[in-house]
């Protein structure tokens, strides 16, 4: 990834050869061609709800522009939605400089528009956007306004938006420098992703991105341009009303309905993330709990939050990056506890690490080991965008609702149309979030528990400024409370609950081995030593099931005997009202929230937001579908 680099007062792209357009007019330009050219003053005084597209974040000038001009006129009811689109995020640093030199040469009667600019852009500073892919939602800090983070690239981005936007902001690198984005595919999607009479400027004035523009269905007019550019291009979507078309997908999800009454059988962070996204959504959620919340693999004191680097597009790389990116942002909007870290990772991959620093395009969010002085020597790779996190804290805040009624010591044992919940009941809508105890309520779910113990070790003046978590064959996270946590064994089906001492054995071993350094800082655990004991729910691949449930009777009578057809099998086969998030195994705190929001998109009529073939990756239905097919070649 080519990395921006300030040249005296211009930050500047290597990749584009193009540089951040602040010193071309800044503030003036954006209220020129996006604000005024566009009407948008007249448009946020009527109130309602606006969507914005801002292709090209940058230094996020014109995101904030349209965001200060929406505080200063529109009405008390009215909203903004922003959808920002970027492939290559600034650092915040770089981008908080950025706008801090536009705001320094902006005339006074701009800055009289744009009050309050600076410190909003300060509110995005914790959700701000990193080079990993994925969206995410950022911290405003105003319930009016609401900014989706679209990181990628733009064509596979663009096409995900569930919903027509009346406003689109034309900004990326000129069309001679970056013609991807000004492209005739890229403005297909936008047109096709603009409600009828929306609009859409930029300050370029190029024939091929008039031509462009005019076939994806805007009425295009040269209007004049701002400071020495003569001309610039507003477009007006005429022709039908949008129809937002998504992608068929191999496994089907159902059309959205009235959810009526909700049940969501599990309180561990599974649960407790979708019972919190439905309660902010406007449901009343019944939450059933065998124990007490976070009793399982979620009551562990620390949990550690990374993403997981890898080539080639692996469904299991992408899904919990992708979950990591929306977790960052959702956990630090709702004032989750959440602390940055680093993670020096170890192990005998070192060329495998090597390639993913010079393949993937995540920038300084991959360390060159060699660089690493906080961290015991032999590091193949560093991490710079990671997390540590209270998972009991979590799911006691996340469950703090109104609209939330938990019922603990209440054991589901059976499960019946209707839905009954054994006594409980009839729900409309059924989630079971309760990791491998969902099997028993759905055998045809392939979930299986793993054991996993961990150990609990006292810090000592040699190992208490350990800074980064430190991950190879086991990890060691940085003191807390004068205690470290080294983890975790891995026994599928192993039901034993009590701490075994060739298992804390086992852990000391594979951390010496792998990091010598961390255990000579350290006292060698004994029989005494403190741990814990929880099972994590897994599933064929890796996984999580995360989607609607089937009939598997039905998926057979059904199944199209051609493997490439989309969908395989129709939506009338999957049980109405019964979903899953399950089956997240050791990156729960990563994944759960992320499948949250999957699952309520799904659930109000939404296109989740993530690629088809991850989407596919994850329906519970694959494993069905595997297993008829097994049947019919056997």
């Amino acid at each position: 990834m080519s990395t921006p680099h300030w040249t005296g007062t211009r930050l500047h792209h290597p990749g584009f050869d193009d540089h951040y357009g602040i010193d071309d007019g800044g503030f003036s330009e954006a209220l020129h061609v996006f604000i005024d050219a566009a009407q948008l003053v007249e448009r946020f005084a009527q109130g309602g709800t606006v969507r914005v597209g801002d292709l090209g974040l940058g230094s996020g000038r014109n995101l904030l522009t349209v965001w200060s001009v929406f505080a200063a006129v529109a009405p008390p009811d009215a909203r903004l939605e922003l959808h920002t689109f970027e492939r290559d995020p600034l650092p915040f640093k770089d981008a908080r400089a950025a706008l801090q030199r536009c705001w320094e040469t902006c005339a006074p009667e701009d800055r009289s528009r744009l009050v309050g600019l600076l410190e909003r852009m300060d509110r995005l500073a914790s959700t701000w956007p990193t080079p990993l892919p994925g969206v995410s939602e950022l911290h405003t800090g105003d319930p009016r306004v609401r900014i989706v983070a679209w990181t990628g690239d733009a064509g596979e981005t663009v096409p995900w938006l569930d919903e027509p936007l009346h406003h689109w902001c034309l900004d990326g690198f000129s069309p001679s420098a970056n013609p991807a984005m000004w492209a005739e595919p890229l403005l297909q999607a936008i047109g096709a992703r603009t409600a009828l009479g929306g609009t859409a400027t930029t300050y370029t004035a190029a024939g091929r991105v008039r031509r462009a523009l005019i076939a994806a269905g805007f009425a295009v007019q040269k209007v004049p341009g701002h400071g020495r550019k003569r001309d610039m291009l507003a477009g007006i979507r005429g022709g039908e009303d949008a129809v937002v078309a998504g992608t068929t997908l191999r496994h089907p999800w159902p059309e959205g309905r009235a959810l009526g009454s909700i049940a969501v059988v599990g309180a561990g962070i599974a649960g407790c993330s979708v019972a919190r996204e439905l309660a902010e959504a406007g449901c009343v959620v019944d939450v059933f709990e065998a124990d007490v919340p976070a009793s399982g693999a979620s009551g562990n004191p620390w949990a550690l939050l990374q993403p997981l680097p890898n080539l080639g597009g692996s469904p299991v790389g992408d899904w919990t990056t992708r979950a990591f990116v929306w977790t960052r942002a959702w956990a630090r909007r709702r004032g989750l506890p959440w602390e940055a870290l680093t993670v020096a990772r170890y192990g005998d991959k070192r060329d495998h690490a090597n390639r993913l620093r010079a393949e993937l395009p995540w920038g300084a969010a991959l360390e060159d080991p060699s660089t690493i002085e906080d961290a015991p020597p032999g590091a193949i790779l560093g991490l710079t965008t990671a997390a540590m996190v209270p998972p009991q804290v979590w799911c006691s805040l996340l469950l703090a609702h109104d609209r939330i009624r938990v019922h603990t010591h209440t054991p589901v044992t059976a499960l019946t149309p209707g839905w009954m919940l054994g006594s409980h009941g009839p729900f409309d809508t059924v989630i079971l979030a309760n990791s491998f105890a969902a099997r028993a309520l759905v055998p045809a779910l392939d979930l299986h528990p793993v054991r996993g113990q961990l150990a609990v070790l006292p810090a000592t003046a040699a190992s208490a400024g350990q800074a980064r978590a430190l991950c190879g064959p086991v990890y060691l996270l940085p003191e807390r409370g004068g205690r470290h946590l080294l983890g975790a064994t891995y026994h599928r089906d192993d039901p034993e609950p009590a701490l075994r001492n060739e298992d804390t054995r086992w852990l000391w071993q594979a951390l010496e081995a792998a990091v010598p350094e961390a255990a000579g800082a350290l006292a060698a655990p004994d029989a005494h030593t403190e741990g814990r004991v929880s099972w994590r729910g897994v599933t064929p691949g890796r996984l999580p099931f995360v989607g609607p449930i089937d009939d598997p009777i039905a998926v057979s009578a059904t199944l199209d005997a051609r493997k490439r057809t989309r969908p395989q099998f129709p939506a009338s086969a999957l049980q109405p009202g019964l979903w899953v998030s399950a089956g997240h195994g050791s990156r729960g705190l990563v994944g759960a929230p992320f499948a949250a929001k999957v699952l309520v998109d799904a659930l109000l009529g939404r296109r989740p937001p993530l690629p088809a073939d991850t989407l596919d990756a994850v329906h519970p239905s694959r494993v069905t579908v595997a297993r008829v097919r097994r049947e019919r070649d056997g």
